[in-house]
């Protein structure tokens, strides 16, 4: 089945009057992670998984849509992710292409004010997705915000990622391997990545310790396999003063 008519058949969504910036409070939401509509429009918006792109070999960028249905509430403000995976990629100008159009394809079917990309690049892709990016900008246009996440190995000082045109960088603080608990307690303590496109913005997982979350400083929550609900959701944000 084609990619559009797919997530227009399984997919439930509301349509926005226009492109916003996210609000401060944001909850990823993947498969397992339970009915959210009783998330109101001014406690959160919902980044759910739309799309998971496969890159294999030379040419080959296989599209996985969502299929499972994700009813919310009217007025939730809503970002489609897109996850990238490595599959033994070549990282090629055809996959490029494809990824980007598939990428574009999805902001235009379920018509969100947002799409943001999840793609741990290996080094050998940063050039393949600093490219990929700028076709996806340029896809979108500027009514779209556009947001990527971000390992914090990459929002050191010097990082690769300064001359990116995006409208945000996630930096996800968990599950970040052997540098992981230096970074926690260097956020902890209220310091800040030395890479200023790192601040404004911060990812969370339930599942490990709450650092300390900036004034204006957008956050990110992700519930792992845990269902979402209204008592979790309010326990998850009052850990950052929320």
């Amino acid at each position: 089945m084609k990619l559009r008519v797919l997530l227009a058949a399984c997919l439930t969504i509301v349509a926005c009057d226009g492109a916003q910036r996210p609000p401060d409070q944001m909850l990823w939401h993947w498969f397992a992670n339970g009915d959210v509509r009783f998330v109101q429009p001014q406690r959160a918006g919902i980044a759910f998984h739309a799309l998971s792109i496969a890159l294999k070999g030379r040419d080959e960028a296989i599209a996985y849509p969502r299929r499972s249905p994700l009813p919310l509430s009217a007025g939730v403000y809503r970002m489609a992710v897109i996850r990238i995976e490595d599959r033994g990629a070549a990282f090629t100008s055809a996959q490029r292409l494809q990824a980007a159009k598939m990428i574009g394809k999805i902001a235009i079917v379920m018509r969100v004010p947002a799409v943001q990309i999840d793609f741990d690049a290996p080094k050998s892709a940063r050039a393949f997705y600093k490219e990929l990016l700028k076709d996806v900008r340029a896809r979108l246009g500027r009514d779209i915000f556009l947001s990527i996440t971000a390992l914090t190995s990459w929002c050191e000082s010097n990082s690769w990622m300064a001359s990116l045109d995006v409208d945000e960088l996630v930096p996800m603080a968990f599950d970040m391997g052997r540098g992981g608990p230096q970074i926690t307690a260097m956020l902890k303590q209220g310091g800040q990545f030395g890479f200023a496109g790192c601040r404004t913005s911060i990812g969370m997982s339930l599942t490990e310790g709450a650092v300390a979350v900036k004034p204006g400083q957008r956050i990110y929550l992700f519930a792992a396999h845990q269902r979402w609900s209204e008592a979790l959701v309010n326990s998850a944000f009052r850990r950052y003063g929320r």
